[in-house]
């Protein structure tokens, strides 16, 4: 026969089991615990720019490259973390599939808008949703140009070697 108690999903519960042949001989009485687990891991990303530096913003421009750090975490009391987990991907639109299993830092050094998208796994298949974060890295100077001010007077910005030039001439 089998008995078991009354039991909500994540909860442990006890299963008691007794083997009849037949020729009706009873085995002895076993006991096995066994875990319900249907929660998923969750993936905590640690953003920096540059690498190794600050914390860095989803959506937020940055003129430095960004290093993604990715770690998996089951609940307790859950089946663990699957190996091959997390997995992530990335691209410039937000829509590619997950599918490179993390084994080291992600280093985004692309100018313009990436997208990292990543999510994990447990022993027991419990996936969790697709997680994003869109990194912005601009990180080329802006070209110079002329603006007047006043009617009276035209400026004149050149960058050069990382510092900022500014002529006047009156008009």
């Amino acid at each position: 026969y089998c008995q078991y108690n009354n039991y909500t999903p994540d909860d442990d519960f006890t299963i008691r089991f007794r083997i009849t042949d037949n020729a009706d001989n009873v085995g002895t009485s076993s006991l096995g615990e066994f875990t319900y687990d249907n929660t998923a891991p969750t993936t905590s990303a640690t953003i920096t720019s540059p690498p190794g530096g600050a914390s860095y913003t989803c959506g937020e421009f940055t003129a430095e490259d960004v290093r993604v750090v990715l770690s998996c975490e089951d609940n307790s009391g859950g089946s663990g973390c699957h190996t091959d987990f997390p997995k992530y991907c990335t691209d410039a639109n937000n829509t590619c599939t997950p599918i490179t299993s993390y084994s080291s830092n992600v280093d985004i050094t692309t100018e313009g808008t990436t997208y990292i998208r990543y999510f994990s796994e447990d022993n027991l298949s419990n996936s969790e949703t697709v997680q994003s974060c869109e990194i912005k890295i601009q990180n080329t100077p802006p070209e110079g140009g002329e603006f007047v001010i006043n009617n009276n007077h035209t400026y004149t910005i050149d960058r050069l070697n990382n510092t900022l030039n500014v002529t006047c001439a009156t008009s």
